[in-house]
This record gives C-alpha cells, sequence and structure tokens, in this order.
C-alpha cells in the first residue's frame, strides 16, 4: 500500500464549514436558474457551425377569392362571386386576372342597382365575369393601351397616363394583389353589364 504525504491526507479532507456557511447550505440555491427543456431538433435538419439550421415551411399563396378575403377591402365582392357561384372557377389553376371593384366602388353605385344585382345572379355573372380575364394583362405602356378580352366576352383596354392605370376608365387603385393563381388589380368603379 503506498502511503500519502501529510499535505495530501489534508487536501482531501474538506475544510469543516462555519456557521454561516452551514446556515447558507440550509438555504435554497437563488443563484441558478433552471434552463428550459432542450427542443427536439429533426436528425435530417443539417447543422452548421454546430447550430441546427431553421427551416420553415413554405407558405402556399392563397387563391384570387381568399386573397380577395383576406385584403379587407373586397367584402362585397367576394359576397358576390359566391352568390354567382363563381369560387369554383376562381379556384382552378389559372392564371387570372382579376379587375376587382373594391367595397367603396360598390357603395359608389346608384340606389337599389347593388341589391338588384345580387338578386339577379345571372346579371350579376355577366358583371363579374366581365371583370375577369382568363390570362395575365400585361402592364400598358403610356400611348399604347393593352388589351384583353373578358371571360364574358367584354373587351378591356388597360391604359397608363401620368402613372395613373386605368381599365375602361376605372382607376386601378390595388393594383398588385397577388394569389397562387393569378392577380387581383382592385379597381374603384364597377364594370356594368346589362
Amino acid at each position: 500500500m503506498k502511503k500519502q504525504s501529510p499535505d495530501a491526507s489534508r487536501r482531501a479532507k474538506s475544510p469543516r464549514p462555519t456557521p454561516a456557511a452551514a446556515h447558507a447550505a440550509d438555504a435554497p440555491d437563488r443563484s441558478t436558474v433552471a434552463a428550459p427543456a432542450p427542443r427536439a431538433i429533426s436528425p435530417a435538419a443539417p447543422v452548421s457551425e454546430g447550430r441546427p439550421e431553421l427551416r420553415l415551411a413554405p407558405r402556399a399563396r392563397p387563391t384570387i377569392v381568399e386573397a380577395a378575403a383576406r385584403s379587407g377591402c373586397f367584402a362585397t365582392l367576394v359576397a358576390a362571386l359566391h352568390g354567382a357561384g363563381m369560387t369554383d372557377l376562381l379556384a382552378g389553376s389559372g392564371p387570372f386576372t382579376l379587375f376587382a371593384p373594391t367595397d367603396r366602388a360598390f357603395t359608389r353605385l346608384p340606389d337599389g342597382v347593388l341589391d338588384a344585382l345580387l338578386r339577379d345572379t345571372a346579371w350579376l355573372e355577366r358583371v363579374l365575369t366581365s371583370h375577369l380575364v382568363a390570362g395575365q394583362v400585361t402592364s400598358p405602356q403610356p400611348g399604347v393601351p393593352s388589351p384583353a378580352t373578358s371571360v364574358g366576352g367584354s373587351e378591356l383596354n388597360v391604359t397608363v397616363h401620368d402613372g395613373t392605370y386605368r381599365v375602361n376608365g376605372a382607376r386601378i387603385v390595388r393594383p398588385h394583389a397577388r394569389a397562387s393563381n393569378g392577380m387581383i388589380r382592385g379597381i374603384d368603379t364597377v364594370l356594368l353589364r346589362h
């Protein structure tokens, strides 16, 4: 058996606690904070510099009807699209361009016209399909209109003058609301067809 030196045996013994230290030992330790539980990391997650790389799932872009409903300024149009039974059409793959009258545009209609429009589904469908183009509508150049034919068969002319874009005289007020299946271009006037 190996003999320990007196210095080694002193180091092995712990010093006796003082009364203050003994009292402190009885008190709860407030110098540490419990760490939150570690998060589980997928084994497939790549690690860079010792930290996992966080990847968010891509958000699917809403359809035209969903984007119009979420925007907060096309509630009347969305109700009209449902009333005319056009939501299935606008859930298709597209691409579509919808010249969408804002809620304010519907309030500018003469008294009684909106109610009559919402009651007459055939007229409502004609009006709404005159706002919809199957395809993308290109931006016009100053003095050179960009023509398009609506799903309802009416001719649309998109123009620009002094930075203001218009379609058949209606001012485009929300030019770039993108959807998974096309584009919404808000307009300040309802394009009525009888």
